[in-house]
């Protein structure tokens, strides 16, 4: 019985440290996130702030036009009918904002995960940076209200355990029920669609791959 009692605490121990360092609350907001990372928490499409370098640590103010706005508006119509057809338009405007934005913040050239190219022009970014962005851009679609189904949450973060390096992503839930999703940037170059996956799949260290 005392050995077993031995084993017992062992295995709860070693999953108490595989477990360090992941998760994700589905109460949570971008915000604490953003404060962390010295990003501006009141942001509106006239005035926002991005990272542009691994870390978050550079980073450049900028805006988007009436006519770019417009183009992501448009693509919430017609409005859609389930949660996943939403989530389908959300990707669709994280990569028409990243293509928007790149060239006035010089992430154009941003290439998928943290590759780097010969000649590349502009900023690389990590899973801090692209999480920020992406976090932002989020806010922005659901402050003018164009989320029907989902709410944005905080970021989730998964560590060694998933026998990766540590990584983040940002996040959103369905508003019925609790089903997460992960919007996962880093995966995929500058203006290209991110990869969206349940959060718990994201969790335990999936990739689109």
């Amino acid at each position: 019985m005392k050995k077993n009692t031995l084993l017992n605490k062992s295995v709860f121990a070693a999953c108490v440290l595989l477990l360090a360092g992941c998760g994700y609350n589905h109460n949570s907001k971008p915000n604490d996130w953003f404060k962390h990372h010295n990003l501006p928490t009141n942001i509106s499409p006239q005035n926002l702030t991005l990272c542009t370098n691994f870390g978050c640590t550079q980073q450049r103010t900028s805006s988007f036009s009436t006519d770019e706005w417009n183009q992501i508006t448009n693509l919430f119509q017609p409005s859609p009918e389930t949660a996943e057809q939403e989530r389908n338009q959300i990707a669709n405007a994280i990569a028409l904002m990243e293509s928007q934005q790149g060239p006035k913040v010089g992430t154009q050239n941003d290439l998928a995960e943290n590759g780097f190219g010969i000649g590349v022009e502009g900023s690389q970014l990590d899973c801090v940076a692209e999480t920020s962005n992406t976090s932002i851009y989020l806010t922005l679609l659901e402050d003018a209200g164009l989320f029907r189904f989902h709410a944005v949450t905080g970021h989730a973060h998964r560590g060694p355990f998933t026998l990766n390096l540590p990584h983040n992503a940002a996040t959103v839930k369905e508003i019925n029920g609790d089903k997460a999703f992960a919007i996962d940037s880093w995966y995929e170059a500058n203006g290209q669609r991110p990869w969206i996956t349940p959060v718990e799949n994201w969790l335990s260290g999936a990739s689109p791959n």
